[in-house]
């Protein structure tokens, strides 16, 4: 609640100050509290005003972040082949390696989606270095869990509970909790990770990688 009266003020401050670029960062702000909502197609077309905004007061940086935001609303809105061709798009001008990261790992995230196991796992394992660099802690804790998930699709069950119970403890240190949209797989690929090892090999193996 705090967060969106937080915007709503900058949405307020924005227009009345006629800058357009403010006023897309806040819009860009509210589709991403409609994402974590659920809410896809609302957050597809906040995003779009956003970059809209962004663009017409010349912010390239602005008007892809937006961009990025309508793609991940499209991603869990279950439309694949869009959400892909925005993130392969967005990495033709080369971004800021954020940016870049970002892009990379959420292309990761449909190709697990798909079954890529193999495909997912070397594109979270190429993004996790850089979030480590970049000191993107939230960020490194969804890439572990990437990398947990990617390992489970293979067949490698102690390795995955090891990366899963990382992420827990990282987790539970930065007090971040996960998007709603990623629960659900998480919490089927934990649990198929625990009955394939068994209770005690998963509980010995998640507490060892936390």
């Amino acid at each position: 609640l705090a967060a969106v009266a937080t915007l709503e003020r900058a949405v307020e401050r924005a227009m009345a100050s006629g800058d357009p670029v403010a006023l897309a960062l806040a819009r860009t702000g509210q589709a991403i509290l409609t994402v974590f909502r659920g809410d896809y197609a609302a957050a597809q077309e906040r995003a779009a005003e956003a970059e809209a905004l962004a663009r017409s007061g010349h912010d390239p940086l602005a008007a892809a972040f937006a961009r990025f935001v309508q793609a991940r609303a499209i991603h869990y809105g279950g439309d694949l082949e869009h959400a892909e061709a925005l993130y392969r798009e967005l990495l033709v001008d080369p971004p800021p390696r954020y940016a870049e990261t970002t892009y990379r790992y959420s292309l990761a995230m449909i190709a697990r989606t798909r079954g890529e196991h193999q495909e997912a796992l070397t594109l979270y394992a190429a993004s996790l270095p850089l979030f480590l660099d970049l000191g993107e802690q939230w960020s490194v804790a969804t890439c572990l869990e990437g990398v947990a998930e990617a390992l489970a699709g293979l067949g490698r069950s102690a390795a995955a509970a090891r990366v899963f119970g990382a992420a827990a403890s990282l987790r539970l240190t930065l007090a971040v909790p996960m998007l709603p949209a990623d629960l659900a797989d998480y919490e089927r690929t934990v649990a198929a990770v625990r009955a394939d090892l068994g209770v005690d090999a998963f509980a010995a193996a998640w507490d060892a990688g936390g």
